[in-house]
């Protein structure tokens, strides 16, 4: 597998594996939903890959998003930190595997679904959620992926 199409891979297998870890500890039943089918949509392209290690900025985002028992934070996690920079990163590998499409697709699908939760009312209004929300996006960026998951060559 090349290291593009390896990298990918991580990164469908951190989503599908962190938010298959989290999503059952969370409490809204409209985050657990759009969350549940998310993690289900990237394990259906996970398999189309050979079996790669989780990316590990992604499992962590999701693992410090799911400490939150609502499902806010993960929703955020999933749609604001790790789901663009995903696209991005696709972006930046180019067309290089047909599979990337489909990555592509599915990302934009699920955050097209997950959009709609974002005016629900909830954890977003608890006076912690900003800090731990812009913890996810420092953590995104303290490890050199601010705009995008880099492939480190």
């Amino acid at each position: 597998m090349s290291g593009e199409v390896e990298h990918v891979a991580s990164l469908v297998t951190g989503v599908h594996q962190g938010l298959e870890r989290e999503v059952p500890h969370l409490e809204h039943g409209p985050y657990v939903i759009c969350l549940s089918r998310a993690a289900r949509a990237y394990a259906e392209l996970s398999v189309q890959f050979d079996p790669a290690p989780a990316h590990p900025v992604v499992t962590e985002i999701l693992a410090r998003a799911g400490a939150e028992p609502s499902g806010a934070l993960a929703l955020y996690a999933f749609s604001v930190v790790i789901g663009p920079r995903l696209l991005v990163s696709l972006v930046d590998l180019g067309p290089l595997d047909a599979r990337f499409e489909a990555v592509a697709e599915v990302t934009r699908r699920q955050l097209r679904a997950c959009a709609g939760l974002a005016s629900h009312p909830g954890s977003i209004d608890e006076p912690g959620f900003a800090v731990a929300a812009r913890s996810l996006v420092r953590l995104a960026e303290q490890t050199g992926n601010a705009e995008s998951f880099v492939l480190s060559r």
